[in-house]
Parts: C-alpha cells; sequence; structure tokens
C-alpha cells in the first residue's frame, strides 16, 4: 500500500458480512466496489453470487487481487476512481445502473461524494464508509452549529439512511476517528422543489461561507432594500442561516428569482 493513498483496510470479516447483509442485494446483481484493498469485503460479496467489478488505483493491491481472488464474477478496473467516465463503465458491461459500495479514503471524501452526486442517475444505491464527522455534518439539523451547505447539498438530491457504526480497530492501519456505514439513495426528484436550482445553490453557499452574519445582510447581494423588507414578512431575517431549513431556502431563491424576473 502506498501511503499517498490514504487507504484503511477492514480486516475483520464479522463487518464485512454485516456490511453486505445491509445491501439488499440479489443473485445476480451487479456492484462497484471502489477500493477493494486486500479483497475482504470483495469476497464477501462474491459469495453472494453478484458480480463485482473493483477499482483499485493501487498497482500493488491490484496485482494482489489478481493473484488471490480468483472468480469469474470478479471484474478489476485499475485505475482513480475520480477520472473514471461511471457512464462508459456501465456501457462497456452492458449495464443502465448499479449499485456501489465503497470505504472511501477520507481524503477523496468531497469529490467523490460529488462526483456520484453529478452521475447519480446510474446508481440504485450507494453504500458508503464515511467518517463520523462527515455523517454527522451530513444528518445535521437546521440549529446546529454544523449544519451547513453540504447537508442541504447532499440531501437535496439523496435520501440519507445511517446504518451502523463501524470502530476504529476493524480497520488496519488504525485510523484516529470513527466510521459510519450509510445508505445513499438517489431521489428521483430533488428536494425541497425549486423554481432556480442555480439560484438556490448560490444563496445557501453565500449564506454559509458567512455564517455569522444576519441572512438580510447577505441577501443584499441578491435582492434590493425594499425586496428585503417584503421578504422579512414571511420570516425572521435577523437570524443567521443555520437556522433555515432547506425548505426555508426554497423559498427565498424563489422569491429572489421571482423579483429578478420582474427586474427584467
Amino acid at each position: 500500500m502506498k501511503r499517498k493513498y490514504s487507504q484503511v483496510f477492514l480486516v475483520k470479516h464479522e463487518i464485512a458480512k454485516r456490511i453486505v447483509d445491509s445491501m439488499d442485494l440479489k443473485k445476480g446483481d451487479w456492484v462497484i466496489e471502489v477500493g477493494p484493498g486486500k479483497g475482504i469485503l470483495t469476497k464477501e460479496l462474491l459469495s453472494r453470487n453478484v458480480r463485482v467489478i473493483a477499482i483499485e488505483i493501487d498497482r500493488k493491491l491490484c496485482q494482489f487481487l489478481r493473484e488471490n481472488v480468483i472468480d469469474l464474477d470478479f471484474y478489476l478496473e485499475e485505475g482513480d476512481v475520480l477520472k473514471i467516465n461511471f457512464s462508459e463503465l456501465l456501457k462497456k458491461y452492458k449495464l443502465k445502473k448499479i449499485k456501489i459500495v465503497s470505504n472511501l479514503p477520507y481524503h477523496i471524501t468531497t469529490p467523490f461524494l460529488e462526483k456520484i452526486i453529478e452521475e447519480r442517475n446510474l446508481f440504485e444505491e450507494i453504500y458508503l464508509t464515511l467518517q463520523k464527522e462527515v455523517v454527522d455534518r451530513i444528518t445535521a439539523k437546521p440549529g446546529n452549529k454544523i449544519y451547513g451547505s453540504l447537508t442541504i447539498f447532499i440531501n437535496y438530491f439523496m435520501d440519507v439512511k445511517v446504518l451502523f457504526p463501524i470502530p476504529r480497530f476493524f480497520f488496519r492501519p488504525k485510523p484516529k476517528v470513527s466510521s459510519i456505514f450509510v445508505k445513499f439513495v438517489p431521489r428521483e426528484k430533488p428536494y425541497p422543489l425549486c423554481k432556480d436550482e442555480k439560484i438556490f445553490f448560490q444563496v445557501v453557499r453565500r449564506v454559509f461561507s458567512q455564517r455569522r452574519k444576519q441572512i438580510k445582510n447577505v441577501l443584499r447581494e441578491f435582492l434590493k432594500d425594499e425586496e428585503i423588507l417584503e421578504l422579512s414578512k414571511f420570516y425572521d431575517l435577523e437570524k443567521r442561516g443555520e437556522e433555515f431549513s432547506p425548505s426555508d431556502f426554497a423559498f427565498i431563491s424563489d422569491f429572489i428569482y421571482e423579483r429578478k424576473n420582474e427586474r427584467g
């Protein structure tokens, strides 16, 4: 293992079994496994009669997998998952949709989540082992200090279900932080619905990049003073952004969209 890839490996068969048990797999299903490492989860998946496409960046680990995972339903793709075109990968295997599972190196968590969301229509379900603090941010509620743009971004596109914690001692080398296994299911329609997605995310990003400011002071970038006064009939705009729900942000972004169109 090369240290630059920051992998930690599952080393307990019982947690690999629990992970696969939670994935609602059927015989003949296809699964992408990102970062199979030494194959403990790979072998558990294959034991359920599913087909596994493993994506591994480390050349030495690829060689190890070729020598130690001997199964007709195992397909190894050597490369960087952040550079792989999932649409082309699925075409290669004549697939339309697939499930994906990964014990992610923590340093690629954010770009990987962004990539998965961008290509979300290709995935039935996404199962990820994430560090606890990331999961806490994703599942945070309004009013919580860690609630923010990541919370809204992920939940806008994904239905999120926390499955179970995975203690540090299940990995080698033992990480400094605890992990949680999480299920993501792409939403058929984003939530909350809004009239202009671009404006919605512009507002969310600006508000949480200046989270100490009252929201009315941030909204001056989008609205005139008289428009802010009109919006204040619906919300207390002296509150900070962390107190506003995703639905509140959708209402505010729709208000901005309408006033922008009225101005021409």
